[in-house]
């Protein structure tokens, strides 16, 4: 082919000024149809991005109270929620309490809250002191936590424009928000302001610990003398000894007792009486259960002695008898003078707990000796509880442990004084 020297100068040609604004234009219908869906692709990735902090941060919140069983106040600082969540969700606690245009999140928790031991609406209950253990009664069961719940709200527009901040924490703005019906302004929740909700009750389960009465009975004999048997004024008959022992401080709500087979009529001038009562630390009779000596005849009954508590001991009770008999100088118990006394003790004890991490005695008291007490409450789950014998006290504590129990379900625990004393579901 001939060398055209036209041929390169058209191949060297560029495009005209109407190409151009051509070509531009067609740019820009592109650009104004790709630019805003791209915006909006990077604004709902980012919104979709902060869901996933809030899930993780609620997370982290559930994880911290389980294992410290501690619900913290809100704010930035040492024990607060974004120092406290920080170590749970591998974040800084900057990272914690701001996002990623730095707004501050804001962590609410419900003031109607009802914990024991909770210091203010921004939360704070601690389950490791002795006084804060919620819901706790001598009723079955005990009451609910009322409304454990938390929000975490962040705010996503440029220079945190919906001024979260600014909104006063109470009850009627909590609830508004939290179910968006007429929410304060500023927390309408959307694209620019994401709320997480947590809800916390499923984390306490409820404890019933109870303490079940216990009864013994006892067959105390006199068996008569092989002989005329003289005494002397004011002496005791061979009938006296321990008929039983029971744990310190339990409550004797009932003892009765009677007689068979005496004949004290073969007593010339004097009587056969009986006493029981008990001895605390050696001391021999403290304080009489009955009230008076019984004269004792075949079939004598005791009226009941009920709800008899005795004084705090240090010492484990010892329920004794005394048969009395006594006569003028030279007179004497003809042979044949025999009987029995029956005995039969109700009685109760005070079971001792202390929750993991709490210091001090924790006691179920018996308010109505007789009937099984209740002591209900909850506890954050994963709760260890150490169950004594009523012997036990923290500050000497030479009582038995008889049982550990970790809380993960609704629990009920019931303590027998024995014998043998034992805790049991």
């Amino acid at each position: 082919m001939p060398f055209n020297i036209k041929s390169i100068a058209k191949i060297g040609h560029g495009f005209t000024l109407i190409e151009l604004i051509g070509v531009l234009a067609i740019l820009s219908i592109m650009a104004a149809i790709v630019a805003p869906n791209l915006i909006k692709k990077m604004q709902i990735d980012r919104q979709e991005a902060e869901e996933e902090i809030l899930n993780s941060l609620a997370d982290g919140l559930t994880n911290y109270i389980i294992e410290n069983r501690i619900i913290p106040i809100s704010g930035y600082g040492s024990s607060t929620w974004s120092n406290s969540i920080a170590a749970q969700v591998d974040l800084s606690q900057q990272d914690v309490h701001e996002n990623f245009l730095t707004c501050s999140r804001r962590y609410w928790f419900d003031p109607s809250t009802d914990l024991d031991g909770l210091s203010d609406n921004s939360a704070a209950y601690d389950q490791n002191t002795t006084t804060n253990i919620s819901g706790s009664s001598t009723t079955s069961p005990p009451s609910p936590p009322a409304n454990p719940r938390a929000m975490i709200i962040s705010d996503i527009t440029p220079g945190c424009a919906n001024s979260i901040s600014s909104v006063a924490h109470n009850t009627a703005n909590f609830a508004n928000t939290w179910d968006q019906t007429t929410p304060p302004s500023g927390l309408t929740e959307g694209d620019t302001l994401k709320i997480k909700r947590v809800y916390l009750s499923a984390l306490f389960e409820t404890v019933t610990l109870r303490s079940s009465p216990d009864s013994i009975f006892v067959r105390k004999t006199y068996d008569r003398p092989p002989s005329l048997f003289t005494f002397v004024p004011g002496d005791r008959g061979p009938v006296t000894g321990t008929v039983t022992t029971i744990e310190k401080n339990s409550h004797i709500f009932s003892l009765t007792y009677s007689t068979g087979g005496f004949s004290p009529t073969n007593i010339p001038g004097g009587t056969a009486t009986v006493k029981i009562g008990y001895s605390d630390g050696g001391n021999e009779f403290l304080q009489a259960l009955t009230t008076q000596p019984v004269d004792v005849t075949n079939g004598t009954t005791s009226p009941s002695i009920t709800n008899f508590t005795p004084p705090s001991t240090t010492s484990d009770i010892k329920v004794s008898l005394e048969l009395t008999i006594e006569s003028v100088a030279g007179d004497s118990i003809y042979a044949g003078n025999s009987g029995y006394i029956d005995i039969t003790l109700q009685y109760q004890g005070e079971p001792q707990y202390q929750i993991e991490g709490q210091p001090g005695t924790s006691t179920i008291s018996i308010a109505a000796p007789g009937t099984t007490e209740i002591r209900s409450f909850n506890v954050i789950d994963g709760t260890k509880i150490d169950l004594y014998d009523q012997s036990w006290t923290a500050a000497g504590p030479i009582g038995d442990h008889l049982l550990s129990a970790i809380i993960k379900e609704p629990t009920i625990l019931t303590y027998s004084p024995g014998p043998p004393t034992y805790w049991g579901k």
